[in-house]
C-alpha cells in the first residue's frame, strides 16, 4: 500500500502506492490514532480513510503530491 510512517506516533505518514501488476489492493494498518483504511482500485484510483489526528502525503503517479487531514474519507480518482 506504500504507507510510511514520516513523524512519531504516525502523527504524519506517506502514502505513496505502487500496485506494479496488481489491479486493486486494500489493508488496514492500525496506529495509535486508530486504523488508516486504504483501498486502492487502480494506479490513480481509490479511497484513504484517516482516524483523527492524523495527516497524510498521498503521492499518485503523474500527479502532484496531496495532503490529506485525519477524520475524513478522501477518495480520489
Amino acid at each position: 500500500l506504500g504507507l510510511e510512517p514520516t513523524a512519531p506516533g504516525y502523527r504524519e505518514v506517506s502514502i505513496r502506492p505502487q500496485l506494479g501488476d496488481l489491479a486493486w489492493a486494500k489493508g488496514d494498518i492500525p496506529t495509535p490514532h486508530g486504523l488508516i483504511r486504504v483501498s486502492l482500485t487502480g494506479a490513480t484510483a481509490g479511497e484513504v480513510i484517516l482516524p483523527a489526528g492524523i495527516t497524510a502525503t498521498l503521492q499518485l503517479p503523474g500527479r502532484p503530491p496531496v495532503t490529506l487531514r485525519g477524520a475524513a474519507t478522501h477518495a480520489f480518482a
